[in-house]
Parts: structure tokens; sequence; C-alpha cells
């Protein structure tokens, strides 16, 4: 389960931020998670639920926005909703390029 490593890195940037700022308490992350980056929002959730529980950051929340994978094709640039192996819906061109989904980015951190 690499979520919980991946939250791990999330938490420590958190953690810093909360230091350089001197605040005390995280009261939310929020995360843009890509359809194909490898990640599952579900276990992001169970890993960062288990992380700040017990802790004086217990409450805090783990917000996602799931970004859908979007293909743009190599051929007459259309741009499209992906999915694996699909061809263009306009031209019919193949192995359209991956241009959205496999990111993962810290949006923001709420602290008091």
């Amino acid at each position: 389960m690499h979520e919980t490593a991946l939250v791990s890195g999330i938490m420590k940037i958190a953690f810093e931020q909360l230091e350089n700022h001197r605040l005390n308490r995280l009261v939310a992350i929020k995360l843009k998670v890509g359809e194909f980056s490898g990640a599952f929002p579900d276990a992001l959730r169970f890993a960062f639920e288990a992380m700040v529980a017990e802790t004086e950051h217990s409450g805090a929340r783990l917000e996602i926005e799931e970004i859908p994978g979007r293909g743009l094709c190599r051929f007459c640039q259309a741009e499209f909703s992906y999915t694996p192996g699909m061809e263009c819906p306009s031209c019919g061109g193949l192995a359209p390029k991956l241009v959205q989904g496999e990111e993962m980015l810290l949006e923001s951190i709420e602290a008091e």
C-alpha cells in the first residue's frame, strides 16, 4: 500500500509548514489526485485518518478532488475524456497522449 508512504510525505510537508508559520493544529489538507496517478483516494483517506488518529491533529480532514483522465490526439489535436487503449473519437487516431490524470498535487493546507 504505497498510499501510506504518499500520505507520510504529504504529512511531512504539512508539519514543516505548520512549524514555519508557527501554527499548532492541522485542520485540512486538500489534494488533487489524477485518475491514472496510481493512488487510490479511499486508501489515501484511510492512511491519513490512521496517521492523525489520537494526535493533536485528530479530526483533521483530507479533501480529495479526483481529476479525470484527458487525452490529446497526436494526429488531429482533439482533446477528450481518456480511457486506456482508446482511439481518438474525432479522427480514429491511435495512442492518444495522456495530458491530464496522472497528477497528484498538494493544493492547500489549512491550520490554526
